[in-house]
């Protein structure tokens, strides 16, 4: 909204199967309606059927290179299916495992550990055992995120006396 330009009308077309994928449309669409911005929607058609997506990726911010850390990740599904669920960085395989899926919402925790420093990429994947029976839309299989790995904690301990410090050592 906010590259419309001030002496122009502000009109959004949304082009939409209406699934949310992020954020909440419910509170952009009142922010725009309460901007004077005027929407105007095309539904767009979809398939009626079995469905498993990634819906979201949970990392840390930040951790220290070497930490052990949890990636959360919640996937979607109609159907009650087997599925291989696996984390990628860089493009080579981190983890991956054999899940169960329930119809409905489905948490699952990867522990990871850092390799190196810098921002690192994290890619989550699920690949349902028969895609074609329970999978309508392989575009939404998978979802990336990024954390940022900092050198390993350091402490810096100043004393005249070796012995004062030794239990902190």
């Amino acid at each position: 909204m906010a590259l419309f330009p001030s002496d122009a009308a502000r009109r959004l077309v949304i082009m939409s199967d209406g699934l949310e994928t992020l954020g909440s449309g419910l509170e952009a669409a009142r922010l725009a309606a309460a901007t004077g911005v005027q929407i105007d929607v095309v539904p767009l058609r979809r398939r009626e059927g079995a469905e498993i997506l990634v819906s979201e990726v949970r990392l840390p911010t930040a951790v220290n290179q070497g930490e052990l850390f949890d990636l959360g990740v919640t996937v979607e599904s109609k159907v009650a299916a087997p599925a291989t669920l696996t984390v990628l960085s860089a493009g080579q395989v981190i983890q991956s495992k054999v899940v169960d899926l329930q119809e409905g919402t489905n948490n699952f925790v990867v522990t990871l550990r850092t390799p190196r420093q810098g921002f690192i990429d994290f890619l989550v994947r699920v690949d349902p055992v028969n895609a074609a029976r329970n999978d309508t839309y392989y575009q939404n299989n998978e979802l990336a995120g990024f954390t940022e790995v900092t050198g390993p904690p350091r402490v810096l301990l100043v004393t005249q006396d070796e012995t004062e410090t030794a239990a902190l050592l």
